[in-house]
């Protein structure tokens, strides 16, 4: 059984996960390990008691030109859409109340890797061997994203979302 990263310290399963194999799919490197795999690892780490934000902020420092943080904030998304959406995540699904993505794209960085972190937590059971995502088998509970929402919309009541949403294309947030 392979229990690589799983059974590293978690300052070196940090180093692992600072790689551009998990946040640049531009590269050589991201056709390294799948999707899920990459999810796998991430939420191993996480669910070790590991740090999101100072892997991310790493990456980002390791990595300043604009390029590659608009690709570490793209890849954040697509990681929190699998988790939540299942297996159909990178289809046009029209949620209840608005698409989950725009939604997404109105908060910080740091709302963004609380979203990311307790998704990972709940949602992606990780062993070893196997890896398996809640929202495969159930419909989207997207209680953690309404709470980070509510709390955002009263830290920043005149914000405009289409706004918000421009600055995610324009701008980075690492």
């Amino acid at each position: 059984m392979n229990k690589y990263p799983f059974d590293l310290p978690l300052k070196e399963y940090e180093g692992v996960l600072k790689n551009k194999e998990y946040w640049d799919s531009g590269c050589v490197e991201w056709t390294f390990s799948p999707f899920d795999k990459k999810i796998k690892r991430i939420a191993g780490f996480v669910q070790k008691g590991g740090n999101l934000m100072n892997v991310l902020d790493g990456y980002a420092e390791d990595h300043p030109d604009w390029g590659y943080r608009m690709q570490l904030q793209g890849k954040v998304l697509d990681y929190i859409l699998r988790i939540m959406r299942g297996k159909d995540w990178n289809k046009v699904i029209m949620e209840t109340k608005n698409y989950i993505d725009a939604r997404i794209m109105c908060f910080t960085k740091e709302e963004l890797v609380e979203l990311f972190t307790e998704e990972l937590k709940r949602n992606v059971i990780v062993s070893c061997d196997d890896c398996c995502f809640v929202s495969d088998r159930e419909p989207v509970n997207d209680d953690i994203l309404e709470k980070i929402e509510q709390r955002h919309k009263q830290e920043h009541p005149n914000e405009s979302i289409k706004e918000k949403i421009n600055e995610w294309i324009d701008y980075t947030l690492w």
